[in-house]
């Protein structure tokens, strides 16, 4: 192969990829999540004064358990109990097992195929009661993320866990009432999930070494979608009759 030849291909590929790129984003579109906030309880939104064992939108895993899943906001008397006490109600996850592990769902319609998910959530902890993960909790944890599957046979796709996931500061149980913001990605992109169900779930997923309260708290949940990165269709056309002039121009010398 000539050297003339072995740079006209080079050059070839070079201008292919660089038509092909690494792809095109769409634009990210939020997906539907009912009350993503917890605002609303029974049918009303009630601001940051209420205190309810109901959130609606949102399914129990366990309605049995008496472990306080409940929306939170500002209660008298509690003012610092919780990070932003005057701004919101708060979904507060409790681990305690009475009698078993408890948490909420959601399904936000079916998986689409080369589709990247992004889900974004506030996360905090209560001042006073160890935060699951964290240096108090004795073995408590809390998990969230998004899965497919069916209530009673969940099916993780991403996740994160508050024992590894959630910073040191908010781990330190320190008697300050912290936050921060969480963002987690799947893509569907070769998973064979297309067309199934999707849920954004919060729960329990070990209590306190001797069941004491130790809760985590969510806020503000957002769940977007885009397309996977693909080559652009008309691009590779282009870079293909390039290469293929490269060949040509090496077999009639």
């Amino acid at each position: 192969m000539s050297k003339s030849f072995q740079v006209q291909t080079a050059v070839a590929i070079a201008m292919l990829m660089t038509l092909i790129g690494p792809g095109r984003h769409a634009e990210a579109a939020p997906v539907t999540v009912l009350n993503p906030s917890f605002e609303i309880v029974d049918g009303v939104d009630r601001g940051d004064t209420w205190n309810s064992d109901n959130h609606d939108d949102w399914i129990e895993q366990n309605t049995g358990a008496d472990i306080r899943t409940r929306s939170v906001g500002e209660i008298q008397g509690t003012l610092q109990d919780r990070p932003n006490p005057h701004e919101d109600v708060w979904f507060t996850l409790d681990t305690r097992t009475d009698p078993g592990f408890g948490g909420i769902y959601q399904n936000v319609g079916t998986i689409t195929a080369n589709t990247i998910y992004t889900l974004d959530i506030l996360v905090g902890e209560r001042y006073g009661n160890a935060t699951p993960g964290g240096v108090g909790a004795s073995g408590a944890d809390a998990r969230w993320g998004l899965y497919t599957g069916s209530p009673g046979s969940f099916s993780a796709l991403s996740t994160q866990t508050a024992s590894t996931d959630l910073s040191a500061a908010m781990k330190a149980d320190n008697g300050t009432a912290e936050s921060e913001e969480m963002s987690l990605m799947w893509d569907s992109t070769g998973s064979g999930f297309a067309g199934q169900d999707l849920y954004i779930r919060f729960f329990a997923l070990s209590a306190h070494s001797t069941n004491e309260t130790s809760q985590i708290l969510f806020d503000n949940v957002r769940l977007d979608a885009s397309a996977a990165a693909v080559p652009t269709p008309t691009a590779l056309p282009a870079g293909l009759m390039l290469m293929t002039l490269a060949i040509k121009r090496r077999r009639s010398h």
